[in-house]
C-alpha cells in the first residue's frame, strides 16, 4: 500500500494516516511515495530532508520511497507482475490524480435532459432495452409496461445503448404524443424561459445591435452537439497534438469538479494553464470552439456554467474527438504529464 503525496512538509495529521494505515492493514507493507522535487516557497523540503522529517515522527524512513511521481505506479520499484498496489489517498486526490478511473463518456440524466430528450421517452428506451411487450411494440408508456410486465420476458443478454434509437423513440413522443400547444410548453420548461433568458442577457446585450442578434450569439446555449471539424480550431495557436493535450487536461480537471460555479471552473482552468506553462488566453482559445463553436463569443466560463456540467464536458470530449482523439498509448503518456501538473 502506498501513501502519496508532496509532504511540504510532512506534518502530525500526516503521520496519523500512515500509522492508521499500517493498523488497519497489518499484513500489507505500507510505504510512503514522494519526490526530490524542490521548489522555492511551494516545496522546499529535498526527499532526504522529508525522509528525516518522516523519521522525527516516528516512521521507518525506508518506508519513505523517493519517486518521480508520487501518483503513478510505473514510478516505484515494486514487480509488477506479483504485487498488487493500492494507492491510499483522498477523494479530491483520486478525481485529479487519477484521470483513467473517471467517467469519460456520456451518460448522466443530466446530459440528457440538457440534449432536449423527453423523459417518458428516455424511461420508454431503457424499458425495453432488457424487456419487450408482448406484441413487441417499440414505443410504450410506463404504465402499459407494469400492465404488461411479465418476468419471462427480460433478456439476459448484454444491451447496447444506442442514442440513434433513442433520438427516433424521442422523435416519436414528439410528433405522436405532444400536441403544438404541448410542445411549446415544453420548449418553455426546458430552455426557452424568463429564467434561463435573464442568465443569458447580461452577456448578450452588450454585443447587440438588433434582436435578430441574440439568436447567434446564444443559439450554442440550446444546441446539442455543435457541428465542428478541424478547421473549427484552424485559428488556435499551437501544434495539434498541443490543442489536444490542452483540452484533454481541462476535460479532466472538469470531471473531477464538484461545486459547478463561474469562479472554480476559472480557477481550475487557470490552474491547468499555469502548470502547463501556457497563457490563459492560449489554453482557453480551443476551449471557447469546443464550447460555443466560434472563438467570437461571450466569456467561456460563464458559458460553461450556464451549460452546466454535463454538456460542458460533452462538448470538450467531442472536440478531441473532432481533432483525432487520443491513443491508447498518447493517453498513458498523458495522464503521467497530467499526474505531474
Amino acid at each position: 500500500m502506498v501513501y502519496p503525496g508532496r509532504f511540504q512538509p510532512m506534518l502530525k495529521h500526516h503521520a496519523e494516516v500512515y500509522n492508521s494505515l499500517v493498523k488497519q492493514y497489518p499484513d500489507a507493507e505500507v510505504y510512503i511515495g514522494t519526490s526530490d522535487k524542490v521548489e522555492p516557497g511551494k516545496s522546499p523540503f529535498n526527499f532526504a530532508e522529508k525522509q528525516k522529517i518522516a523519521q522525527a515522527h516516528g516512521i521507518d524512513p525506508s518506508r519513505v520511497l523517493q519517486v518521480k511521481n508520487p501518483y503513478h505506479m510505473d514510478s516505484y520499484p515494486f514487480d509488477k507482475d506479483n504485487t498488487e498496489v493500492i494507492f491510499a489517498v483522498g477523494e479530491k486526490d483520486a478525481e485529479q490524480r487519477f484521470p483513467v478511473n473517471q467517467k469519460k463518456k456520456d451518460g448522466t440524466p443530466g446530459y440528457y435532459q440538457r440534449m432536449g430528450f423527453l423523459p417518458e421517452a428516455l424511461l420508454n428506451y431503457l424499458g425495453r432495452m432488457g424487456w419487450s411487450m408482448p406484441d413487441e411494440s417499440e414505443k410504450f408508456s410506463l404504465q402499459q409496461m407494469q400492465d404488461n410486465f411479465d418476468i419471462q420476458r427480460v433478456s439476459l443478454g448484454g444491451p447496447i445503448f444506442d442514442v440513434k434509437k433513442l433520438s427516433w423513440l424521442n422523435g416519436m413522443w414528439i410528433r405522436e404524443d405532444l400536441d403544438e400547444q404541448q410542445l411549446a410548453k415544453r420548449l418553455v420548461d426546458w430552455a426557452y424561459n424568463e429564467a434561463n433568458l435573464m442568465k443569458v442577457l447580461p452577456h448578450a446585450q452588450k454585443r447587440m445591435e438588433t434582436l435578430s442578434d441574440f439568436a447567434p450569439l446564444a443559439g450554442f446555449l440550446v444546441s446539442g452537439t455543435l457541428p465542428l471539424d478541424e478547421d473549427s480550431f484552424a485559428g488556435v495557436k499551437g501544434e495539434k497534438e498541443d490543442v489536444v493535450k490542452g483540452l484533454q487536461f481541462a476535460l479532466w480537471r472538469m470531471e473531477a469538479l464538484q461545486q459547478w460555479n463561474r469562479d472554480n471552473i476559472w480557477n481550475e482552468l487557470k490552474a491547468v494553464a499555469d502548470a502547463s506553462g501556457v497563457k490563459v488566453k492560449d489554453f482557453l482559445a480551443p476551449i471557447f470552439i469546443a464550447i460555443a463553436g466560434t472563438s467570437a463569443s461571450f466569456s467561456v466560463v460563464d458559458s460553461m456554467e450556464m451549460l452546466g456540467p454535463d454538456m460542458s464536458r460533452s462538448r470538450l470530449r467531442h472536440a478531441i474527438s473532432i481533432l483525432g482523439g487520443v491513443s491508447k498509448k498518447a493517453m498513458k503518456r498523458l495522464e503521467k504529464e497530467y499526474q505531474t501538473l
